[in-house]
């Protein structure tokens, strides 16, 4: 601006306010160029998070000059500079020319010009979901997942990074940064076993250096791991154990350990018995917390009678949850025949009534049974199962003095029957067979 006056000179004010009222406006006086420069970048980069965008708009509606007088729109002392601007605001500007006897000339539009301020704001605050934090895995893949969150400005959009690493500080990455898209999941396989592991995510826009999560958890991998290798000890391999009445085997195993922290083992006995058409039984015993286990032959395994060696196949699984560890070795034992029922001829005459032999026991598909009848007399022998019940009469009549021989070929189901033999002079007997099929 000129002053038409000789030898007067021209300053100029700038006024700044959030209101087109001028109302408590800033300003800088004495200016004597035609431009005032601030840094707002610089100024509001570190308060605001984000650079500054400047418009420059026409103002709306008009500033009352008479009334700004020759000092101008009302000003506030302290108020704040253009270095306090605050986000999303529309800031009204305007410049007065002074010279030093009137009171100046205002520029012209008459409202002024205004700005609009728009900080780059940084995506939302947001939060882990899953896994919890502390979490342990029994598995080497694990799916993460977290919540999502919004950008505040307009039309940005939000992608997101997952980091992982060892440390809480991330300085010893696994995956340093994995771009996954908008994506709010991510699943990492082929994680290391026995080992913790920290993650986080960062909230990516296209103007800001993004928002991480507000929290950094971390997880362990321990993979179960099952009991130690073991092996058998006693009966030894191949032995051959005398029928006794009862048999009575103690099996006995090295000790296996879980290395699970933590994880108690306990062992299952099996017991594998055959006899070629007669027997062929697997016997299963679960939850023997000591590394021995005591079996009666006759009781447990319901083995009562034979003709020939019976061969037991055995061996031992150790169990920790859902882990186990069979035995290093498969042994083998056989129970010897009783040599009553191998050598007695069954010839002559019995001194008392009885039932002389009962075999093979179990037995398929025939049951012979010797009945001793020590003088003439009836005799009835019967079959019943556990409840009880009659199943069949294989005989009743006289017999002689001697040993007299009955055959049973059941057409029942398998399990275990009673034979009762009675006589009228001696009573009864009652033996325990084992039917398989």
């Amino acid at each position: 601006a000129l002053d038409p006056d000789p030898g007067d000179a021209v300053t100029y004010t700038v006024y700044w306010a959030d209101n087109p009222e001028f109302t408590d406006a800033d300003s800088v006086v004495g200016l004597t160029d035609t431009s005032y420069t601030f840094e707002p970048d610089l100024l509001l980069a570190g308060r605001h998070g984000g650079p500054l965008r400047l418009r420059a708009v026409p103002g709306e509606g008009g500033i009352d000059r008479s009334a700004a007088g020759k000092s101008g729109p009302s000003s506030r002392e302290g108020s704040p500079g253009l270095d306090e601007l605050p986000d999303d605001t529309v800031i009204y500007w305007t410049v007065r020319a002074q010279d030093t006897n009137t009171a100046g000339t205002w520029a012209g539009p008459a409202g002024g010009w205004s700005f609009a301020v728009y900080l780059y704001d940084p995506p939302a605050p947001f939060s882990l979901a899953a896994p919890d934090s502390g979490a342990v895995f029994d598995t080497l893949s694990v799916l993460f997942q977290w919540h999502p969150t919004s950008d505040p400005d307009p039309g940005d959009t939000i992608a997101y990074q997952f980091e992982l690493a060892y440390d809480s500080l991330f300085t010893d990455h696994v995956i340093p940064l994995l771009n996954v898209g908008a994506d709010t999941s991510v699943r990492i396989d082929g994680l290391e076993d026995d080992s913790r592991f920290w993650w986080r995510v960062r909230a990516l826009d296209t103007n800001t250096s993004g928002t991480l999560s507000a929290e950094a958890w971390s997880f362990r991998t321990e993979m179960p791991e099952p009991p130690s290798s073991f092996s058998l000890t006693e009966p030894e391999d191949s032995t051959s154990i005398p029928f006794d009445e009862p048999i009575i085997v103690t099996f006995y195993w090295e000790q296996s350990i879980d290395p699970d922290p933590g994880e108690e083992v306990h062992y299952s006995l099996f017991l594998h018995a055959t006899l070629p058409e007669v027997v062929d039984s697997l016997f299963e015993i679960t939850e023997i917390p000591d590394e021995q286990y005591r079996v009666t032959v006759q009781e447990d395994l319901g083995l009562l009678e034979w003709t020939h060696p019976i061969q037991v196949d055995w061996w031992v699984v150790a169990i920790s949850g859902t882990d186990s560890t069979t035995s290093n070795e498969e042994w083998t034992f056989w129970l010897e025949q009783p040599e009553a029922v191998a050598e007695t001829p069954f010839t002559g005459i019995p001194t008392e009534f009885s039932i002389a032999g009962l075999y093979p026991n179990p037995f398929n598909p025939t049951l012979h049974i010797v009945v001793a009848v020590p003088a003439l007399d009836r005799v009835r022998v019967e079959v019943f199962d556990l409840l009880g019940r009659r199943v069949a009469v294989i005989a009743d009549r006289k017999m002689q003095p001697g040993y007299h021989h009955v055959i049973w070929q059941p057409a029942a189901p398998s399990g275990v029957y009673f034979i009762r033999t009675s006589t009228q002079r001696s009573g009864e007997l009652v033996r325990k067979v084992m039917y398989l099929k």
